[in-house]
């Protein structure tokens, strides 16, 4: 989501490193963090407005986009450091305005969500992420200012799932409940007309500093396994505190009522996270699914950055907006 036009001259890339713990995946989880306040340099000029992330472990891959439709690809990064410039295999300026990048790697496809100022959409694209010519699977005018489609998530048999920020049109003002779309197999020929429904009650946060935020924040999902999902959801700057609110959720889909359950209400809670930004994309980091990366969004424009910390609290002063690189590990 952007915060700003200007481009600004200074961009860090924040590392806070976690853990998560207690249970398996399988099972219901809570997480806590360890955080580490370092601040990388920027990799290039356009290293800005990071809004997706995906790791590709046949390949070692990772791709990394923003939503002024640049995508970067690195190669061996098993940890924050290691997104560095010499890991930077290609930087490529493209014609989608990206919010969430996937990559299916039975069909060498790559899906992705994109946001301008009119519309939102959902592409798939073969061999390259960086094709003019992408394969149109949803297309929708936005339903209000700044809020489209931010998440897109693949199942491990290629279901796809595709979540609002705030709602589909007719569901931002009018009710609490969303809903997820989940195509079965959208590189079928004319399966994408039918995505299956479910429901799913977002979070609002009426105190949030900007109205579009007020009314939901869907920022990513990522696939755990067929019938799960973990939703991230956050509000930048809330009142009266100046900060930013997420939380991760995990979810099952009842396939009998086409609901979304919250198996835990918090499956992690960033409230302890210092200097917390507009994080917006997500992917696990390993085959095993016991690594998270979160990537956030620095809007943009200087007007947003602050790199003073505050003696009393040890945060970060407002505001903090950054690009920003959060890692969370099972034990």
């Amino acid at each position: 989501m952007d915060r700003s036009t200007n481009i600004g001259k200074k961009i860090f890339l924040r590392q806070a490193i976690g853990f998560l713990c207690l249970i398996p995946l399988s099972s219901l989880a809570q997480f806590r963090i360890v955080q580490d306040n370092v601040i990388l340099p920027s990799l290039t000029k356009k290293f800005h407005g990071l809004s997706g992330i995906e790791f590709i472990p046949k390949t070692s891959e990772w791709i990394i986009v923003n939503d002024r439709g640049h995508y970067f690809k690195f190669k061996d990064c098993k940890k924050i450091a290691d997104f560095k410039k010499e890991n930077l295999i290609e930087s490529i300026q493209t014609d989608y305005f990206f919010e969430s990048v996937r990559y299916d790697s039975t069909h060498d496809a790559y899906f992705f969500s994109v946001e301008t100022d009119t519309y939102s959409a959902v592409y798939y694209s073969m061999g390259q992420l960086h094709t003019p010519n992408a394969h149109l699977i949803l297309k929708i005018p936005l339903p209000t200012k700044n809020k489209g489609i931010e998440g897109i998530a693949l199942s491990p048999t290629g279901s796809l799932w595709i979540a609002p920020e705030a709602g589909w049109d007719g569901e931002v003002n009018t009710s609490d409940n969303t809903h997820f779309y989940k195509y079965k197999n959208p590189l079928v020929e004319n399966d994408t007309k039918q995505p299956e429904r479910f429901s799913y009650k977002r979070t609002k946060f009426p105190g949030a500093r900007f109205d579009e935020d007020k009314l939901g924040g869907i920022s990513e999902i990522l696939s755990i396994d067929e019938t799960h999902l973990l939703i991230l959801e956050r509000s930048y700057y809330t009142e009266p505190k100046e900060e930013v609110i997420a939380t991760l959720k995990r979810v099952k889909a009842d396939t009998a009522k086409m609901e979304l359950v919250i198996e835990d209400q918090y499956t992690f809670d960033f409230k302890n996270v210092s200097g917390l930004c507009n994080i917006e994309g997500m992917t696990w980091g390993d085959k095993e699914k016991k690594i998270l990366f979160i990537v956030g969004d620095d809007g943009l424009g200087d007007e947003y950055f602050n790199d003073k910390i505050d003696p009393e609290t040890g945060k970060y002063k407002k505001p903090t907006l950054r690009n920003q690189m959060i890692l969370l590990r099972t034990k």
